[in-house]
């Protein structure tokens, strides 16, 4: 029964995504700022884990490559796990030996992660321009592109 629930609960979230989200940028910043402040409040790795079976779901229903938005989940949980004492097992470890409160960590560091959390949907922006330019100049092109064949022994 547990594992129907979550089959049910990922099923939700990816038809709620497809309709909240009107553009694969809009998905692309959705994940970046929403994995970002779900792995500030949660294990970066939790969040990360979590995310990812949505993420395809959502992206191969959609048609749309996965990768650059793997790449931004991947970023995202990274820099928003900054923020906060929960974020990621390191940042505990700094919370109980230096006897910082967690209210202090955040506002020492939540600034730093908001900001560097929109370089990693840049990176997945990139990603998928240099994949659009590829595509275009491939389609473009009059001649086949030569075949590799295995290296014989």
């Amino acid at each position: 029964m547990p594992i129907l629930l979550l089959v049910v609960f990922f099923q939700l979230a990816v038809d709620s995504t497809i309709r909240h989200v009107h553009s694969p940028f809009g998905l692309l910043v959705t994940l970046t700022f929403g994995s970002g402040f779900l792995s500030a409040l949660f294990l970066n790795d939790t969040i990360a884990l979590i995310l990812t079976p949505l993420v395809v779901g959502v992206t191969k229903l959609l048609k749309l490559n996965s990768v650059p938005y793997l790449l931004a989940l991947a970023g995202a949980t990274n820099l928003g796990s900054v923020a906060t004492l929960s974020g990621n097992p390191q940042n505990i470890l700094i919370g109980s030996f230096s006897g910082i409160s967690y209210l202090d960590f955040a506002k020492a560091l939540t600034p730093i992660a908001f900001f560097e959390s929109g370089d990693s949907g840049r990176l997945a922006v990139v990603f998928i321009s240099a994949s659009a330019i590829a595509a275009s100049l491939l389609a473009s092109r009059t001649t086949p592109l030569p075949r590799f064949q295995a290296l014989a022994n």
